[in-house]
């Protein structure tokens, strides 16, 4: 005979102040656990029991992904206040037609995107535990110049293949394209020859079974790939959250076994591209990842350190904490992003006013002659300066020629390389007071 449940003892416990508070927390951001134990807990009842309770309250108003792991634990998480108001201000200035969208999308805006897509594999590929001395990854692709080994030669794939992910917006997520990216990432690489370290892994999580992950390749692609086409899913679920929780599938499931976080920081690109939001696509979220697992980037309004929390009773994964993690660092990198096209127009607007009405500069050149105003110990190169501004070899030389001549720049041979420096006299040039 089934038991008639108390009514009232459930009212009660409901009415409890301190639930209320616990509650309200809750719904307002992510609470670690270390803050849970700082508050006023229920009278009469373990901090592990109220802890539970308001897990399970807290699942009635989730939002649940529809890709179990390997072991069939269920992901889910709460969209507090705090996310939505993260969403809310990502989206308004990711979105197509935004204000920073067309900055970043003009000629002045090109060397941000350049950067970004250097920084963003440099990260990525650190994130697979390859071997990679950012440095000089960085001069090899500033300066166009040929990999010398399989590590490098990867690298060097995802960079280019990062630049036309707009050719792919029109696919559907399949196993078929997510293949075709490996391999692409992968072309000419020899898999055997490259240098390795520790790898990180997705969630935050322990490491899942090798065998368990190869097992379960297929389904797991087949899983994300129904969420990235919208064919699984809560429609609640917004795209922002969508495409953090596509990339870090990916990489954390790895079902394409090396550099699953390149693969899945291009699906990444891709699912924003095809969502209306290209500066989401071109934010270096890789690169803030690794800093906040390295402990290098801090999340001033998160006190979370797990990216989880673990809900034995009903076999899931609360994953509030790591969405608003991923939110407040993509809401970081997006600020950032303005601040810096912000200082950007500002230095030119000052070199503008310092040429006074010189119309033979173009904006490279003007970024130019502000760098060697702020640093007169800045150096600049052909290779550099083309690969930053995505332009012709000879278009390159002949900004920095043109400096040169005009007495902007000093320029001297190298080896076979030209190097050009700032001018001593520029500042007077200009009218500068020295």
């Amino acid at each position: 005979m089934t038991e008639t449940p108390n009514m009232e003892a459930m009212f009660s416990m409901l009415e409890d102040e301190q639930l209320g508070v616990l509650l309200h927390r809750s719904t307002r951001e992510s609470l670690s656990w270390d803050d849970f134990l700082r508050m006023r807990l229920p009278q009469g009842i373990s901090a592990m029991d109220a802890w539970e309770l308001l897990m399970g309250l807290r699942r009635a108003s989730a939002i649940y992904f529809p890709i179990p792991d390997v072991e069939d634990w269920v992901y889910w998480y709460t969209p507090t206040q705090q996310i939505n108001a993260s969403i809310a201000l990502i989206e308004c200035m990711c979105r197509h037609g935004s204000s920073l969208h067309k900055a970043v999308s003009e000629a002045s805006g090109q060397q941000f995107l350049v950067r970004s897509r250097i920084d963003e594999s440099v990260a990525a590929v650190q994130l697979d535990g390859l071997l990679i001395p950012p440095e000089k990854t960085r001069e090899m692709l500033s300066f166009d110049r040929a990999p010398k080994n399989a590590n490098e030669r990867l690298i060097s794939n995802t960079v280019a293949l990062v630049s036309r992910m707009d050719e792919y917006t029109t696919r559907p997520f399949s196993r078929e394209l997510l293949m075709e990216l490996h391999e692409r990432v992968l072309e000419g690489v020899d898999v055997e020859q490259l240098q390795t370290t520790e790898r990180r892994h997705g969630f935050g999580q322990e490491d899942f079974d090798e065998t368990l992950l190869a097992e379960l390749a297929d389904r797991q692609i087949e899983l994300i790939c129904d969420y990235a086409n919208g064919v699984t899913g809560d429609r609640f679920d917004h795209a922002i959250v969508r495409a953090l929780i596509i990339r870090e599938s990916l990489r954390g499931y790895r079902p394409l076994p090396v550099a699953s976080s390149s693969v899945a920081r291009l699906a990444f690109a891709l699912y924003a591209l095809k969502s209306g939001l290209p500066v989401l696509a071109a934010l270096p979220i890789s690169k803030t990842s690794l800093e906040w697992e390295s402990g290098v980037r801090t999340i001033p309004s998160c006190t979370e350190s797990s990216t989880f929390h673990r809900v034995e009773r009903y076999h899931e994964y609360d994953l509030t904490p790591f969405v608003t993690i991923a939110t407040q660092l993509t809401l970081q990198a997006v600020q950032e992003l303005g601040a810096h096209i912000e200082r950007s127009l500002r230095r030119d607007q000052e070199v503008r006013a310092a040429l006074q009405e010189d119309t033979l500069l173009n904006h490279r050149q003007r970024s130019i002659v502000g760098r060697a105003l702020r640093n007169p110990n800045a150096e600049f190169q052909i290779r550099y300066h083309k690969t930053k501004h995505n332009i012709a070899y000879a278009t390159a030389r002949a900004d920095l020629m043109t400096l040169a001549e005009m007495g902007y720049l000093v320029q001297e041979q190298r080896g076979k390389a030209f190097v050009f420096r700032s001018d001593p006299g520029i500042k007077s040039l200009l009218h500068l007071p020295e």
